[in-house]
């Protein structure tokens, strides 16, 4: 019994001395900032810019204020969609740039989809900047005209794969799903399914190019 005494007295000894210790080291820590510069382009375009020159790199990040909660019953899943098809071509940019020339470059690049937005991100050298910006602004403004029906059919399957890896065989996969079937009304925007449109059966360019 005296032992156990003598512990517990010591165990409340020592977090008694972990607190003040924790306190003061909380005090010393600086607080963080982020210097960057904010401004609009003549376009509307929003730019967020943050200098760090420890890495010969550049990375950017172009985030659309556009996600499955634009979508209208019986045609959803169209955003998600558009994510993948806007890393296929565009009018001004060789075929198969978007997906080649980045890793030629020695970058990565990826996106992704959610109800109020879609981003889509690149980490390139530095020499590659103005490159990027080149093939971004041409997805954004010159892909839709070079979408086709074989290219549309080819990127569904891609599409499929990824639900099957993310949903289907994930556990707890539609977690996600079934909360915002029970927090949010049927006809509510972030009730909206990412990859309902694996299940259509055609897909038409008319209501691609429409959204």
């Amino acid at each position: 019994m005296r032992k156990l005494y003598f512990f517990l007295i010591s165990g409340f000894l020592l977090s008694g001395v972990s607190v003040g210790q924790s306190s003061e080291i909380t005090q010393q820590i600086p607080e963080f900032e982020l210097d960057y510069e904010k401004f609009t382009l003549d376009n509307g375009l929003e730019v967020i810019l943050h200098e760090d020159h420890s890495d010969p790199i550049v990375a950017v990040a172009t985030m659309m204020h556009v996600g499955s909660n634009r979508e209208k019953p019986g045609n959803t899943g169209f955003a998600h969609f558009f994510e993948h098809m806007s890393f296929n071509d565009s009018e001004n940019v060789p075929v198969g740039a978007n997906r080649k020339m980045i890793p030629e470059w020695g970058g990565s690049r990826n996106g992704g989809t959610w109800s109020d937005g879609t981003v889509y991100y690149e980490v390139v050298p530095k020499d590659a900047f103005e490159k990027i910006l080149w093939i971004d602004s041409d997805r954004f403004g010159y892909m839709i005209n070079t979408v086709t029906q074989a290219a549309l059919d080819r990127e569904k399957q891609v599409v499929k794969n990824e639900k099957r890896q993310r949903v289907d065989n994930a556990p707890y996969g539609y977690t996600d799903e079934i909360i915002k079937k029970n927090l949010y009304p049927k006809d509510h925007p972030v009730n909206i399914k990412l990859l309902t449109i694996v299940h259509q059966s055609k897909i038409y360019l008319k209501k691609m190019a429409k959204f």
